[in-house]
């Protein structure tokens, strides 16, 4: 099975726009939006990679949104 994660998308972008943020960091996420009505506020996290790329993945995560948080 997968496990999925439905994150709120910071202020100030849409699920699309945040979700294209991450892909040019190498993040790939859904757009909540592309799942219907009442996703256009989130993004979906799929948990399909490893342990060590999701864990890689979280810390680049984590510096994109500090990136975010000084503007």
């Amino acid at each position: 099975g997968t496990f999925y994660l439905w994150v709120k998308v910071p202020e100030g972008f849409t699920d699309i726009s945040y979700a294209e943020l991450l892909l040019e960091k190498g993040i790939v996420v859904s757009p909540g939006s592309f799942f219907g009505k009442g996703g256009e506020n989130f993004i979906r996290v799929a948990l399909v990679p490893s342990l060590k790329d999701c864990e890689e993945a979280v810390k680049i995560w984590r510096k994109a949104h500090a990136e975010i948080e000084k503007k």
